[in-house]
């Protein structure tokens, strides 16, 4: 999971970016198949091309050839952490970093041998933190470092056409059955009260998957009628592009580790619609956006007609949002925290591995 379009192969390349800018040399072995386009300097990558086999023999050949001093494994996935074990035998030091659902669930008995012998174990946020020692209690008292995420501003604004709506609100996210706590279906059913209320506006849903087609028909079943689009996949230009003009970002997902859309959208300065949970910890309700209980169609009605009402408080949340991105989730923050979780030494002074 490393050039994939989902968030754990976007913060292995971020990682990836800042150890190597940090002086680390980053040797990255990924179990999926994707395109190496976006690999950062300083960076091999090797793929498995989703072959677990493959991907087990190549880091036991690598290991039984011979581990510099003072190397690091970084395990992106705690169900890779296990594959680690050949590094460790040669006296090379595990940290592994949890990002959400796949550490919320009772550890498998190699998942939990994994965590004990790592010399440090990372998540993204707080609430990932607690979630993974309910469901793992025999780790109540493992110390866990809290890395929040972070991704790089942009270097230029975002240029192109817009699409053809006047005014649209934006989810980004996976279709995919396992992601239905990102809350599209609570949008969808809520938002013919909203064509009623604010009918100016649409609702813009980005990303593709198998999940699309149920969600398409429940659209047309409930006579959204056009109001919603289904953009499929976007490439980075265009999701820029719908950052840009979207008015704000929704997202009621009860699901979130941490939350990288969100980011993504103060980037761009937008007001925000969250959850209660990790995303929290990014956006500040009644500051940079509104943190709703996604289950109360009240609540998440609300929500929406205030932003779409009112476009002072849209303004006054967006720029309040990018300001914080600014000072607390930039990549090179996310990177200096990371070094300190790995190394054990202030980000400052950490030494690079020779």
């Amino acid at each position: 999971m490393f050039n994939g379009r989902d968030g754990i192969s976007l913060v292995s390349r971020v990682a990836a970016e800042q150890l190597g800018a940090a002086g680390f040399k980053v040797d990255a072995y990924s179990l999926c198949a994707e395109s190496s386009k976006e690999v950062p300097r300083n960076t091999r990558l090797w793929t498995a091309e989703n072959g677990a086999f493959k991907f087990s023999a190549k880091l036991l050949q690598v290991a039984g050839n011979g581990v510099e001093a003072g190397t690091i494994v970084l395990a992106m996935h705690v169900h890779l952490a296990p594959a680690a074990f050949p590094f460790l035998w040669r006296g090379a030091r595990l940290s592994v970093f949890l990002h959400g659902i796949e550490a919320w669930k009772p550890l498998r008995m190699r998942e939990r041998i994994a965590i004990n012998a790592a010399h440090s174990v990372i998540a993204n946020s707080q609430a990932t933190v607690d979630r993974f020692k309910i469901e793992n209690p025999k780790f109540v008292t493992l110390p866990v470092h809290v890395c929040p995420l972070g991704i790089s501003p942009l270097e230029v604004p975002a240029e192109g056409p817009s699409l053809a709506l006047n005014r649209f609100a934006l989810i980004v996210g996976r279709l995919v059955g396992a992601s239905r706590y990102k809350g599209h279906d609570e949008l969808l059913e809520v938002w013919g009260a909203v064509m009623q209320r604010a009918p100016g506006l649409n609702l813009v849903i980005a990303g593709d998957g198998p999940d699309r087609s149920r969600l398409e028909a429940k659209a047309n079943s409930l006579n959204l009628n056009g109001r919603v689009t289904f953009t499929g996949f976007v490439n980075d230009q265009e999701l820029q592009r719908l950052y840009r003009d979207c008015e704000f970002f929704i997202m009621p997902s009860t699901g979130e580790g941490f939350g990288l859309v969100y980011l993504e959208a103060m980037r761009a300065a937008k007001a925000c619609i969250a959850a209660p949970g990790a995303a929290e910890s990014v956006v500040e309700n009644e500051r940079t956006g509104i943190i709703v209980d996604p289950s109360s169609r009240e609540q998440l009605l609300d929500a929406i007609l205030r932003l779409a009402t009112q476009p002072g408080l849209r303004d006054k949340f967006g720029n309040a949002g990018c300001l914080r991105f600014k000072e607390e989730f930039t990549a090179s923050r996310f990177g200096n925290k990371l070094i300190a979780a790995l190394t054990g030494e202030k980000a400052v002074s950490a030494k690079c591995v020779e």
